[in-house]
């Protein structure tokens, strides 16, 4: 079926480790639109485990060594701005690109690395992994006595960014440092790759509390393929579940009033090599869910604000400038 949409936007792909490791170009077969123009959040995942923070810090340095070789090479076109991002959409440009960090274990705890990686072209942070680190309460910790939310420096590292314009990204965060983080910051929130708790009940999904505050801020919600995010059930533990299994949670945000706050956080390249039964790995994941989608639902309206206009809106109502 063919549908022109104006964007496939996604907010969150891991794919830079899987350029670094030798397992995949940039654009791959499967990591972006094929039939419509494709804005993707590449995520610089900087927290693994038994890493020191210079480790993680030399890690996210030979990420935007991979991102900034392929820009070079016409691969994908970086953008800092919304206007930018206007520009390239205006000229046709097939793959648009932001870059982001997952883990703020990178930056060693030091501020000054937050304007070090904005002028490498960072414009987005999710400060911290699942694990607690030196700035705040990763999601692990949430419903038990470590969720201490955001740390001094955390509180310092959030105004920051919300000062020089880096989307501060809540997922991974714990309960409290979500809610940390609301208390401090103006501008709309963003979580880039995450779903909804009342769907399925697993604590790196959003509560109702903060889905609904993130939609009051005119924020947005990035959906997560990763099965145990999506669907509760002994089938899902068993690995094999449906791309239409995220449909309830498309449904869940309609019924809720979040539609507009919704779209694509699909965390490509980042689910352990696992993904819906429907999937084939030699084309596109995206084309494959707005086609899943619309041969379910006649709103193509609906289709073409979740795909990529609700990601634009929010940009806006930001000022990514």
């Amino acid at each position: 079926m063919d549908y022109d949409l104006t964007l496939v936007a996604d907010t969150h792909c891991d794919t830079l480790g899987f350029v670094e490791a030798g397992k995949s170009s940039i654009i791959n077969d499967y990591n972006a639109s094929k039939k419509h123009p494709h804005l993707q959040v590449f995520a610089m995942y900087c927290a693994e485990d038994g890493e020191t923070a210079k480790e993680s810090f030399d890690r996210a340095c030979r990420y935007i060594d991979i991102y900034k070789n392929a820009a070079s090479e016409g691969k994908i076109k970086h953008c800092t701005t919304l206007a930018e991002i206007v520009s390239a959409i205006r000229e046709n440009t097939r793959y648009i690109s932001m870059l982001s960090i997952e883990g703020g274990e990178c930056l060693m705890g030091s501020i000054e690395n937050v304007y070090r990686f904005y002028e490498d072209g960072v414009r987005m942070i999710a400060p911290v992994w699942n694990h607690n680190n030196v700035w705040a309460a990763g999601s692990l910790s949430t419903g038990t006595p470590e969720d201490a939310g955001l740390s001094e420096k955390g509180v310092e590292l959030i105004e920051l960014c919300e000062k020089l314009g880096i989307i501060i990204d809540v997922s991974h965060s714990s309960d409290n440092t979500i809610r940390d983080i609301f208390a401090i910051t103006k501008r709309p929130p963003c979580a880039s790759h995450s779903n909804f708790r009342e769907v399925c009940n697993h604590n790196r999904n959003l509560t109702k509390e903060h889905a609904e505050e993130i939609s009051k801020r005119g924020g947005y919600i990035g959906l997560n393929l990763y099965h145990k995010f999506v669907r509760e059930s002994d089938v899902c533990d068993n690995h094999s579940y449906s791309i239409k299994n995220l449909l309830s949670h498309i449904y869940y945000a309609k019924q809720t009033g979040l539609e507009g706050n919704i779209g694509f956080g699909f965390d490509i390249d980042g689910t352990g090599g696992l993904y819906p039964d429907e999937v084939d790995l030699k084309q596109s994941i995206h084309d494959l869910f707005i086609e899943e989608y619309i041969s379910n639902e006649s709103d193509h309206t609906f289709i073409d604000n979740i795909s990529g206009k609700n990601f634009m809106n929010f940009l806006e109502r930001y000022s990514l400038l």
